[in-house]
């Protein structure tokens, strides 16, 4: 049988060609991930300048903030700063409590001052948060203050009248308005339960908690339930004083 022959000079030529074009296939970058986020240090120092700290400092309770991703979908975008609080643990140490006291949107700054006295600050560090967009946290949401829409009302002529329906829409799609206006659409559209599930588990991280040890008080429930949803596996503990539903879509 007569081997097969292949000119030397095709099959470099064959060679080249394949090689060029191995070379000309775009390169796929690397999807961002949260790895610089929960890398980083913390820098704990005293709370009064952050808003809504005043006193804490002189009950022993420090203060930092956390860098967290403003859209998670985009790491690499903007970001917000989270103000966290923490009261050590009086005796043997179990682990760090997340806390949240409700609202939604209550400041939980104080949430350690507020646990102080009870068991729990005996055996975990006590943790409180201002979820993003308030409090000591920035980029802040920018609504009109009570003494502004009331003082708008009285311009206005307007008020409560039980069964103007559509009237206290009217007021209140106005104040979603100002509210965008002031704070920006970016910015609410990622002020959601999500996405402060997910700075729960970027703090939990950085504190070095393999698992959360979360207490949420009212809609802090839902915030809990929706972690536990969201991360099954990274629960250590819950308390959840509500009945909130948490099925179906989180906002």
């Amino acid at each position: 049988m007569a081997r097969a022959w292949f000119p030397r000079a095709a099959l470099a030529a064959l060679l080249l060609t394949t090689a060029a074009c191995a070379d000309d296939e775009p390169l796929v970058a690397p999807a961002p991930t949260l790895e610089p986020f929960l890398r980083q240090t913390l820098t704990w120092e005293s709370c009064e300048n952050y808003p809504g700290g005043a006193g804490l400092s002189a009950e022993s309770i420090e203060c930092a903030r956390v860098t967290v991703p403003l859209d998670y979908a985009d790491p690499v975008g903007e970001t917000a700063r989270i103000a966290i609080s923490r009261l050590r643990a009086r005796g043997e140490r179990v682990a760090a409590i997340l806390t949240n006291p409700g609202g939604p949107g209550g400041p939980g700054l104080d949430m350690p001052r507020m646990l102080a006295k009870t068991p729990l600050a005996e055996r975990f560090d006590v943790i409180g948060m201002d979820v993003r967009g308030l409090g000591a946290s920035t980029p802040l949401v920018r609504c009109p203050s009570a003494e502004e829409t009331r003082t708008e009302q009285l311009i206005l002529g307007v008020g409560h009248t039980f069964g103007e329906v559509d009237q206290l829409e009217e007021e209140a799609e106005d104040y979603a308005v100002s509210c965008a206006a002031g704070s920006g659409r970016k910015l609410l559209s990622h002020v959601g339960t999500v996405d402060v599930a997910r700075d729960l588990d970027v703090i939990r991280t950085v504190l070095g908690e393999q698992k959360l040890t979360y207490f949420g008080g009212s809609y802090g429930t839902r915030l809990g339930s929706t972690f536990a949803e969201m991360f099954p596996d990274r629960v250590r503990a819950m308390v959840l004083d509500g009945s909130h539903r948490s099925g179906g879509r989180h906002g």
